[in-house]
């Protein structure tokens, strides 16, 4: 309900006044603000009363609305209304509300513990199997580079074993068909093969070295016997390492969690390095002595 005019403040009927230019000994006196705008003139005056205006309207509202939030309080609480207050009342009325909202803060935060774990296991597990594949990557470089260094070797071998066996031209025709067999291998498995193969041409190599005392002799002869030493050593540590690793590797992205991750990282097993079963380099493996 609307207040009558004769409910509002005498301050409110002074502004009245004071906008009609009634402006009376008595109420300039108490309103120094009504004797304000019977004092402006022309565009003051105009700018005076507009924003009295303003502040009487923003009066009126705060007075009419007192009466009414006053009523509501009073009013009783209807079946409707307590439906619509259920969610506030849960929250914020009673001592046993705020402790329900405790709860469902506590889940709230337990939820993005969960997550923020489950996060970083994750990431976790796929960094572990990103770095057990750079070191599957890392161990078969070493193969390669040494593989590569026994293959510069073999040419400074063979002119050396030519100058007395010149006549052994099978032998030599095979190491250089398995060098080069070797040099263009794209596979780890087709490397292997083509390495039994070379390991093969190089026993039957230094076998005839035996059977020529001043080749054993030579100086040359003896320092490549001893690169050859050192790197096929070499060859053999890198070998062991390497299958190591693919081992470790390989179970890791077969079994659980690391299936999971390893589709999506396009990881897939990966090859021993190991001469193909049944070959003769096994058996004939070169035989380097000093």
């Amino acid at each position: 309900m609307i207040p009558h005019l004769s409910n509002f403040p005498a301050s409110f009927h002074a502004e009245i006044a004071s906008f009609s230019g009634e402006t009376a000994p008595g109420i300039t006196a108490h309103f120094p603000f009504a004797k304000d705008i019977a004092d402006a003139k022309g565009p003051q005056k105009k700018k005076t009363v507009f924003f009295r205006i303003r502040l009487l309207f923003f009066k009126m509202i705060v007075f009419y609305m007192k009466p009414i939030r006053f009523e509501r309080a009073q009013r009783p609480v209807q079946t409707d209304e307590k439906k619509s207050l259920r969610f506030h009342n849960l929250l914020f009325d009673s001592g046993k509300d705020r402790n329900n909202m405790k709860q469902v803060i506590g889940v709230i935060v337990g939820i993005l513990v969960l997550a923020l774990i489950g996060g970083c296991w994750y990431i976790g597990q796929k960094n572990s199997l990103i770095a057990f594949d750079e070191e599957v990557n890392k161990a078969w470089s070493d193969i390669d580079t040494q593989l590569q260094r026994r293959s510069d070797l073999i040419p400074n071998l063979v002119s050396t074993v030519k100058g007395y066996a010149a006549h052994e031209e099978g032998v030599f025709t095979g190491i250089a068909d398995a060098r080069s067999k070797l040099a263009g291998a794209s596979t780890i498995s087709e490397k292997a093969e083509a390495d039994a193969a070379l390991t093969a041409g190089l026993g039957r190599l230094l076998a005839i070295a035996e059977n020529y005392p001043e080749l054993k002799a030579n100086e040359n002869f003896i320092r490549l016997q001893d690169e050859l030493a050192g790197t096929e050593n070499r060859i053999a540590v890198s070998r062991k390492r390497y299958n190591d690793q693919v081992k470790i590797y390989n179970m890791r992205i077969r079994q659980f969690p690391g299936s999971m991750f390893a589709g999506e990282l396009g990881l897939a097993p990966r090859d021993y390095f190991e001469p193909p079963k049944g070959h003769d380099a096994v058996v004939n493996a070169p035989k380097v002595e000093f």
